[in-house]
């Protein structure tokens, strides 16, 4: 089973993207994208295995270095 590590945007930060999706769909584009069980993210990481104290620590590190 593959495990990904993804960043959610906020609502108000999200909205842009899901109009962006919206548009593409009306224009047939793209419609596999606007999914209602898909959110707008950024995905880290993608693994075979999972170590969750070691995610753990690699995204407190992340975090904290992004302030």
């Amino acid at each position: 089973m593959a495990y990904a590590v993804v960043i959610y945007f906020d609502k108000i930060s999200e909205q842009p993207i899901l109009d962006v999706w919206k548009e593409l769909e009306k224009k047939n584009l793209s419609r596999e994208i606007n999914n209602p069980g898909i959110r707008p993210h950024i995905t880290l990481a993608i693994y075979d295995s999972f170590n969750c104290i070691a995610c753990e620590k690699e995204i407190r590190q992340f975090a904290d270095n992004s302030r």
